[in-house]
């Protein structure tokens, strides 16, 4: 729709379709009619709620607090497969929960993460391939929206975590259990996955258009609104994703 210039879509639905319904209605869509064969029709109009989810696919970048935000490579494409890069030939994507759904569950120990908030947006930044130079092989590849951010200390117990993490990991639930039980990774951040960059940056692009620091390790690195804005014109991004 935003690739073509349309500012309204619609997607037609049966009454029996409960859940799927619910989904469409979180994302913005609205009920429009019904047609002859009792389908019924939702529709979309692109203006801005100044909400995540009924914007969704587009950005509210007034304002924001803009990250960089760091994804080993051996985890980016199974839970980011819209932005899987070029050079992953092989790599297959499985048809699974957490590579469909756009509510992304990222676990970390990286302490950055606690200074980012809801509402922030984020820049994936896949990170290079083993024995390959992160000069070309560390690339930024999608934008996120952060919708909520947990403590797993703040979980009342394990299944309250599994529940609010197994749709949208990439991690099992035995693994789940495990992370549970050692507490490796203490946050627990939820993203909408907004869009992945039609061209990908990589690290080398980002140093020199001064969006980085060469010595700086990439962990959760805050971003000025230039250095975000010079992402989404490098990336290429068409700007009806971009709610200024």
């Amino acid at each position: 729709m935003i690739n073509e210039g349309f500012d309204e879509t619609y997607v037609t639905l049966f009454d029996k379709q409960d859940r799927l319904i619910t989904l469409f209605e979180t994302f913005g869509f609205t009920y429009w009619g019904r047609k002859d064969n009792g389908e019924l029709v939702y529709h979309k109009i692109l203006n801005a709620k100044h909400n995540p989810y009924n914007d969704f696919p587009m950005i509210e970048t007034k304002g924001k607090n803009k990250y960089l935000l760091s994804i080993y490579s051996e985890y980016h494409t199974k839970l980011f497969p819209d932005s899987k890069l070029h050079t992953e030939r092989t790599h297959i994507v499985e048809d699974l929960s957490f590579t469909n759904t756009i509510e992304k569950v990222y676990l970390t120990a990286m302490t950055g993460v606690n200074i980012v908030n809801i509402g922030d947006l984020i820049v994936i930044y896949r990170t290079a391939d083993s024995g390959k130079s992160a000069e070309y092989s560390s690339v930024a590849t999608s934008v996120c929206t952060l919708i909520d951010k947990k403590y797993i200390s703040k979980f009342s117990n394990l299944k309250s975590f599994i529940g609010y993490c197994v749709k949208g990991t990439v991690f099992t639930k035995d693994e789940l259990k495990r992370f549970w039980d050692n507490g490796k990774y203490p946050y627990v951040i939820k993203m909408l996955y907004n869009f992945a960059l039609p061209k990908r940056i990589i690290r080398k692009e980002l140093i020199e258009q001064v969006v980085i620091d060469r010595n700086q390790r990439i962990m959760v690195v805050p971003l000025s609104d230039e250095g975000f804005n010079k992402i989404i014109e490098l990336g290429e991004v068409n700007e009806g994703y971009i709610i200024n």
